[in-house]
C-alpha cells in the first residue's frame, strides 16, 4: 500500500482532518498508520508528532522533514498525547 495515498484517503475523509491531526491527535494518526504500515516508529518534539516509514516522514499533510529537535520513542511521553481531539470543544 502507499503511504501518501493512504494518507490523502484519512485526510478526504471529514472536513477538518487536518485539524484533528496536527492540533491535539497526531498520537492517534501515528496509531492509525501503525496499524497498517506495521514498521512505522513515533517522533516527537513536543509539539507535534510525526511518523517515519521505511526511512521517510509523515502526519496528515504528507510527507514532511524530520524537525532536529524531534526524537524517537516507544511510548507517549505525556497523558495528554493520548487524549483524542475534542472537535466539540469551543473555539473563540
Amino acid at each position: 500500500m502507499n503511504v501518501e495515498s493512504f494518507i490523502a484517503t484519512i485526510r478526504d475523509s471529514f472536513i477538518g482532518s487536518q485539524e484533528v491531526y496536527t492540533e491535539g491527535s497526531c498520537y492517534h494518526f501515528y496509531l492509525i498508520l501503525k496499524e497498517v504500515f506495521p514498521q512505522a516508529n513515533p517522533h516527537y518534539d513536543m509539539n507535534h508528532m510525526i511518523t517515519e516509514i521505511d526511512g521517510k516522514y509523515y502526519d496528515i499533510t504528507g510527507e514532511v522533514k524530520l524537525n532536529s529537535n524531534m526524537t524517537k520513542f516507544e511510548e507517549p511521553p505525556h497523558y495528554s498525547l493520548k487524549a483524542p481531539f475534542n472537535i466539540y470543544k469551543d473555539r473563540k
